[in-house]
């Protein structure tokens, strides 16, 4: 899954979080964060765990491709998108 960047920092912004807040709250350290943000291609679940440590639905984070291909979380939460 391509994660965007922009939107994990408009996230954490929201959150008035820090890299190193979203790394603890991830559970890895702050360099570590910054591989994973600075990667952008990153796993299902590791999508879904930056997700939860941004208190944000993983729909928010993901590239504008990404998330028509998986659909927006009302969709989701609606019986659409996913199946």
């Amino acid at each position: 899954m391509r994660i965007s960047r922009d939107k994990v920092d408009i996230c954490r912004a929201r959150k008035k979080k820090s890299v190193a807040d979203l790394a603890e709250a991830y559970g890895v350290s702050r360099a570590r964060m910054n591989v994973i943000l600075n990667q952008r291609e990153v796993s299902v679940v590791s999508a879904g765990r930056l997700a939860d440590a941004l208190e944000c639905d993983v729909t928010e984070i993901l590239e504008n491709s990404e998330r028509r291909k998986y659909g927006s979380g009302n969709d989701a939460r609606q019986g659409r998108g996913m199946r």
